[in-house]
C-alpha cells in the first residue's frame, strides 16, 4: 500500500534538509507505518486476544488544507525527516516547505491539495 503524500514530501524535502532518508521501522515497531503489514497486524491483534480480525484497504486522499503550508510543516515535523526539519534554521525549513508545496501543485483542489493515500480499516472483536 503506497502513500504518495509521504513519499512526495520526503523525496522533495530530503535534498534541501540534507542527509539520508532514515529507514522505516520494521513491521511491528513504533512508527507511522507500524501496522502496514496486514499479516503482522493480524498476529498482533490475535495475540492481544482479538478474534474475527478483518483488514481492508481504504484509498482516500490526504488533504493538505488551504495553501498546504501548515500541513506540510506538520508532516515534515513528525515524519522520517522530523529531526532534520526541526533542527534546520528558519530559512532552510521555509525552503523545504516551499519545495513540497510546489511539488504538490498537480494535486491542487478548491480546498487545498488532495494527494492519493492509502490506509487500512481494521475491525476485530475482543474474545
Amino acid at each position: 500500500m503506497g502513500n504518495l503524500w509521504m513519499v512526495l514530501t520526503t523525496a522533495t524535502a530530503m535534498p534541501i534538509l540534507g542527509g539520508d532518508r532514515p529507514p522505516l521501522p520494521e513491521p511491528g515497531r513504533p512508527g507511522p507505518f507500524s501496522m502496514a503489514d496486514p499479516d503482522a497486524t493480524t498476529a498482533l491483534l490475535t495475540g492481544a486476544g482479538f478474534i474475527d480480525v478483518d483488514i481492508r484497504p481504504v484509498a482516500a486522499p490526504f488533504l493538505f488544507e488551504d495553501d498546504g503550508r501548515a500541513a506540510v510543516e506538520r508532516v515534515l515535523s513528525v515524519g522520517p525527516l522530523g529531526p532534520a526539519f526541526l533542527s534546520a534554521d528558519a530559512a532552510r525549513r521555509r525552503e523545504a516547505v516551499d519545495g513540497v508545496v510546489a511539488a504538490l501543485d498537480q494535486y491542487r483542489s478548491p480546498t487545498g491539495y488532495l494527494v492519493p493515500a492509502a490506509s487500512w480499516c481494521l475491525t476485530a472483536r475482543r474474545h
